[in-house]
């Protein structure tokens, strides 16, 4: 495992205060309409925070893909979902280009600040473009990122990611105020797109 995986960095992105301001991670998902019976895809789930959350909420009808890049983070995402009780997580790991889910499965896909992670515009589009593959129509994206302001580097603006939602087919909606630090922006994805 890499440096960047140790278990003080896994305990800070489980931390809701460091990673969201203190926002409560059911309420902040149940706000956009996650609820019993949805599939939910966690994109970019690291070690799983919003996943569990999702699972709770949608309930043993429902059903949340955890996908990451990092095999470490789906592995303790799955031990954790067993842990905690959940048989309706199920985790894989991405090849960095399209989720391993089928078109269409989702009525939620979850992109939490995993944006500045891809370091070109054309990663962007590809990720968003591979959510909204991934999204039923009517379906919606909620894209959690870092605000560019107050002098961080690894920020995406909104404008940015509305210009690449656009791209990829998707209305979007927002910012929406998470912290200090974060904003938030919902992409719908129209029926017959």
């Amino acid at each position: 495992m890499s440096p960047r995986y140790d278990s003080e960095w896994i305990a800070r992105l489980l931390d809701g205060e460091e990673r969201f301001g203190g926002a409560d991670p059911r309420e902040m998902l149940a706000a956009e309409g996650i609820a019993e019976g949805h599939a939910v895809v966690d994109y970019g789930c690291g070690p799983g925070y919003l996943t569990l959350a999702a699972a709770e909420l949608v309930g043993a009808a429902g059903m949340v893909y955890a996908v990451d890049l990092e095999p470490s983070m789906v592995d303790l995402v799955s031990r954790r979902a067993a842990d905690a009780g959940f048989s309706n997580v199920g985790t894989a790991a991405s090849n960095g280009v399209n989720a391993p889910a089928p078109d269409g499965a989702a009525d939620f896909v979850i992109c939490a600040l995993i944006m500045h992670y891809q370091e070109t515009r054309e990663e962007r589009v590809a990720v968003v473009r591979d959510a909204a593959r991934l999204l039923r129509p009517g379906g919606k994206a909620v894209f959690v990122q870092w605000k560019s302001e107050g002098g961080r580097s690894s920020g995406v603006t909104f404008d940015s990611l509305a210009d690449i939602a656009a791209e990829a087919g998707l209305a979007i909606e927002g910012p929406y105020h998470v912290s200090d630090a974060q904003y938030k922006a919902i992409a719908r994805k129209e029926a017959g797109n």
